[in-house]
């Protein structure tokens, strides 16, 4: 257990500061399409993208508190079994669904204007 949610905290903060890196150095970019704030109804998949990001970086959130208390009740002299079990399975539960997220915005990222444009 403390070496996934160890994983999963070191997965999530590096993927949230990447989010906002990449966002940003999109919005920067001086050659190529203009980006800035993006015309989304040019761009249907890249705006779907944006609202998974946005999803991603709220669970991330969630994932990293529910982390901390499991964390908590791990470092605790007497452990109740069912009580840090159910703690750990919605741990769990939360970095599945960032992963299936970061899947679905790769795979859009990969056939982008082909699926939604």
């Amino acid at each position: 257990m403390h070496l996934e949610r160890l994983t999963t905290n070191v997965g999530a903060h590096l993927g949230a500061l990447g989010i906002l890196i990449s966002g940003s150095a999109m919005a920067s970019i001086s050659s190529g399409p203009q980006w800035g704030w993006l015309p989304f109804q040019l761009y249907p998949w890249l705006a779907l993208k944006q609202i998974i990001f946005a999803a991603i970086l709220v669970l991330v959130f969630f994932s990293i508190r529910r982390s901390r208390i499991v964390k908590r009740l791990l470092k605790q002299e007497e452990v109740e079994k069912e009580s840090t079990m159910n703690q750990w399975s919605a741990a769990y539960r939360i970095s599945l669904l960032v992963y299936l997220f970061v899947l679905i915005n790769t795979f859009l990222g990969l056939v982008k204007p082909y699926l939604l444009g």
